[in-house]
């Protein structure tokens, strides 16, 4: 437990020190490892100075906006609603090891896609939309870089309106282990 403590200060430490200035890391006598903006006298000698220059950031999109209550209209067409709107792939929180930086999503849609009411898909990376709508229930993203992710799938009817969508799934992307 307090290794996990430790990990996440060190997180929300690091960032917040290279903001601020410069930040050292060194080792104590038991083996335990610190950051800080300034090494004690003692360790003076033997503090590495980082360079955090290149911290890697990410800033989040908006989700794609709640659709707005239905018009009478829209009422009407009720019957076109689908019962389940769920994405299948990626699992929630998953970890994802590509060398090719692609992900994956696919939905599931009870009853199937109204393709002949001109219903589409439109996938969501970070809130941001992925190509253009499709009658694809999966589709491969590319370009999707180390990091955390958030993904998502919007069902549009043939005016573009949304009617239906995913839950919104976090993924983390991370480069592939090399055994040792």
């Amino acid at each position: 437990m307090s290794k996990r403590i430790l990990s996440l200060v060190l997180l929300c430490a690091v960032p917040a020190a290279g903001m601020a200035g410069e930040v050292y890391r060194y080792v104590d006598e038991s083996g335990r490892v610190h950051y800080t903006d300034e090494p004690p006298p003692e360790y003076e000698r033997s503090a590495e100075r980082l360079d955090l220059d290149g911290v890697q950031t990410y800033d989040a999109a908006r989700s794609p906006v709640t659709p707005e209550p239905p018009t009478r209209a829209e009422k009407d067409e009720a019957s076109s609603r689908y019962e389940t709107v769920a994405l299948v792939r990626p699992r929630s929180e998953e970890t994802i090891r590509d060398p090719s930086h692609t992900l994956t999503v696919s939905v599931r849609l009870t009853p199937a896609l109204r393709t002949k009411a001109g219903h589409r898909l439109q996938y969501f990376l970070d809130g941001r939309p992925v190509g253009s709508p499709t009658t694809s229930t999966s589709r491969t993203l590319t370009d999707v870089f180390r990091g955390t992710h958030s993904v998502q799938v919007v069902v549009t009817d043939k005016n573009g309106r949304q009617i239906g969508q995913t839950g919104t799934r976090t993924v983390f992307m991370k480069p592939p282990t090399v055994s040792r």
